[in-house]
């Protein structure tokens, strides 16, 4: 998304960074919504 903002493209950006879930986590997240 565009943004004229510094702020908002700082937090765009560390949206992209962290663990991703593991396959237990997958499991519980798929359950937890139903899918």
């Amino acid at each position: 998304p565009a943004t004229s903002d510094p702020a908002h493209l700082a937090d765009n950006v560390a949206a992209g960074r962290g663990r991703l879930p593991d396959e237990a986590l997958r499991k519980r997240i798929v359950s937890e919504l139903g899918l």
